[in-house]
């Protein structure tokens, strides 16, 4: 019911990657208007053949996420942040149609 129209901005955050997020919501803060909602996501979750990417070999740790939340807090970005348990392979389509 958040979103009736209008723009979301949704952000995954991906493993060893806590600094990329902290200035994607300061630009959010400094360059978008205070009503546009933010959308802090942490399902990244590992899938397929990662070997060229072995940072993205694991999912995010609390501690990343926790810094990313905080900060959206600290600037006060209006939105939501998606709990960890939704990095669950589960939620993987099956793109083996």
């Amino acid at each position: 019911g958040m979103m009736q129209s209008g723009v979301i901005v949704r952000h995954l955050m991906l493993p060893m990657a806590v600094y990329d997020t902290l200035a994607v919501l300061d630009w959010l803060k400094e360059h978008l208007p205070p009503d546009v909602p933010v959308s802090l996501m942490g399902q990244y979750t590992p899938f397929g053949e990662l070997s060229a990417f072995p940072e993205l070999t694991r999912k995010l740790t609390r501690r990343e996420y926790a810094r990313g939340k905080a900060r959206m807090e600290t600037l006060g970005l209006k939105g939501f942040c998606q709990e960890l348990s939704s990095a669950d392979e589960t939620f993987i389509p099956d793109w083996d149609f």
